[in-house]
């Protein structure tokens, strides 16, 4: 299990939301079906609450801890990677400066590259190297 590869550190986990651009992302490769891994180990998600009233979402999105999250899509990869031959790359602790979008593929720290990909799912926290480069 990803907990015994030391993957998962629960007393760093936190919340975390998976909302439209994220949702549709990963509904492209089933990881949000009823029943699935991640479906199992978050909870529906509908927006959140703001000063100046509700912000809710157009349809739900997910909700919960960071490792839960993690650990729901290595499990979905873990069920599904051999209809995916080659094709699934799962890597941890990889020192990564950003993401170059136009060519699908991840910066490392050594000036290697890692890709193509069609999606990126980084758990690299709220300082985030990927997210502030693919924004």
């Amino acid at each position: 299990s990803p907990a015994d590869r030391g993957t998962v550190n629960r007393d760093r986990s936190y919340p975390v939301d998976i909302t439209a651009r994220g949702m549709a992302a990963l509904a492209r490769f089933g990881v949000t079906a009823d029943g699935s891994p991640l479906r199992r180990r978050t909870l529906p998600f509908y927006g959140h609450m703001t000063p100046w009233g509700p912000e809710a979402l157009a349809s739900a999105g997910l909700i919960g801890t960071r490792d839960d999250v993690v650990l729901g899509l290595l499990e979905f990869v873990g069920e599904h990677r051999a209809a995916w031959p080659g094709r699934v790359d799962v890597r941890h602790q990889v020192p990564v400066t950003g993401v170059d979008l136009a060519h699908k593929v991840i910066l490392l720290e050594d000036g290697g590259r890692a890709g193509p990909f069609d999606l990126i799912c980084a758990c690299d926290g709220k300082r985030s190297r990927l997210r502030d480069s693919a924004a």
